[in-house]
């Protein structure tokens, strides 16, 4: 949350001489931005999710309730949802039971399923999740501290530094908009690629620690912000193929902020974008009987048909036919129906051999916004990162520095 101060009269002369040096900079960038996020917004992140146990490690562990703090003298246990809500920590020679909504474990080291976590861990379930005794595990980071890890997560550290920094400002934006959506739910983004990729503590693992620092540090609180004044959602993806996507075919909801770009010098032909997969016939017949809720012995596949979409090799629908009936699915639910490591993209031929039918195609993601291997392309051949965002987010726009952030 931003406040006011007042400034003497010097003090109103240096503020206004910095903003005037800084919109000389941004209007000599070739990029329209300049915001900036306070230095104590934090953010919560979800770490694990619909977890039905934990292995806890660490030392000087402590256990919080509702009604109770505790320690645990053991470097390890394992914790379990019961079905009364109440919750099981089990070390080697004993359990104990501890009713509370939530469990906040605290401690130094601290390691969850033998991945290394934050100093302060909340596990909690929703009345659905407990069902099923599932939990999920949630921290909270000042924002800088969490992006050190994204940004490490997300691309390799030996990439050029203006394209770390341009997925720093890419990241920082994103999880502010995503953080705005899920204000006041138990947690704000997810650690994986539901919103952005976090291992804690990756930048540190990474070979090129350095520059994944500097890439946060030199755009520290720098965010894009849109016409409107609010901040952009900044989509990023892998691997556009050749192409971006507009958000609307991704997600269903238009999107005039974003046009499609062509990118075929940098995407095109980059073998980290060529994929293949292959699907039997059987697995579209079980899929059509779970949507249609029919099944029947004498129901079989019949044929796989592509629409592109006009003016581009994207795939916009996929229909699929059996003897019984007729599916028709936006590609993108068609990646998610049968994996979005399988299909990668919406960029895909087939052909069909022997009751299987083999995809080849580019790209990897979503194909919105960012492009991460085009922008690898941009920074080795000597764009900065300003640049670099300015060709992925074109409609984003200067904002003041008034940007009230809300972190419940």
């Amino acid at each position: 949350m931003y406040t006011s101060v007042l400034l003497s009269t010097e003090g109103l002369v240096n503020h206004f001489q910095s903003l005037l040096i800084a919109l000389f900079c941004v209007l000599n960038s070739g990029l329209v931005f300049a915001a900036s996020v306070p230095d104590d917004h934090t953010i919560r992140i979800r770490i694990e999710h619909l977890k039905s146990e934990v292995e806890l490690k660490g030392r000087h562990i402590l256990i919080n309730g509702d009604k109770f703090s505790e320690s645990i003298f053991k470097k390890k246990a394992t914790i379990q949802l019961r079905e009364d809500g109440s919750w099981s920590v089990r070390t080697k020679n004993s359990e104990k039971l501890y009713p509370s909504m939530k469990l906040e474990i605290s401690g130094e080291s601290l390691e969850l399923d033998g991945r290394a976590a934050p100093a302060h861990v909340v596990l909690s379930h929703t009345t659905k999740s407990l069902q099923s005794l599932r939990f999920d595990a949630i921290t909270e980071l000042p924002l800088e501290e969490y992006l050190l890890d994204v940004v490490a997560s997300e691309v390799p550290s030996h990439w050029p530094v203006e394209t770390l920094k341009a997925q720093a400002v890419a990241a920082r934006s994103y999880a502010l908009v995503i953080q705005k959506e899920r204000a006041g739910k138990p947690y704000h983004i997810d650690s994986s690629t539901q919103h952005q990729v976090f291992q804690y503590k990756q930048h540190k693992r990474v070979k090129n620690t350095s520059k994944i620092v500097k890439a946060v540090k030199q755009t520290k609180g720098q965010i894009l912000v849109g016409a409107d004044g609010q901040v952009f959602k900044t989509y990023f993806h892998a691997h556009c193929g050749g192409e971006t996507e507009d958000p609307g075919a991704v997600w269903g909801t238009p999107d005039e902020n974003f046009k499609p770009l062509h990118d075929k010098e940098s995407c095109d032909t980059s073998p980290s974008g060529q994929w293949v997969a292959e699907i039997n016939e059987t697995e579209f017949l079980k899929y059509i009987e779970k949507k249609v809720g029919e099944k029947s012995q004498d129901n079989r596949f019949l044929s796989l048909n592509l629409k592109h979409k006009s003016n581009s090799e994207r795939i916009e629908t996929i229909e699929i036919a059996s003897l019984k009936s007729t599916l028709q699915l936006r590609s993108q639910d068609f990646r998610e129906a049968f994996g979005f490591t399988k299909i990668k993209s919406t960029i895909f031929s087939f052909e069909y051999k022997d009751g299987v039918f083999s995809f080849k195609g580019r790209g990897y993601g979503h194909g919105a916004g960012l492009c991460q291997t085009g922008s690898r392309w941009m920074g080795a051949s000597g764009s900065n990162y300003k640049q670099i965002l300015s060709r992925y987010y074109s409609a984003a726009r200067l904002s003041g520095l008034d940007i009230t952030l809300s972190k419940n």
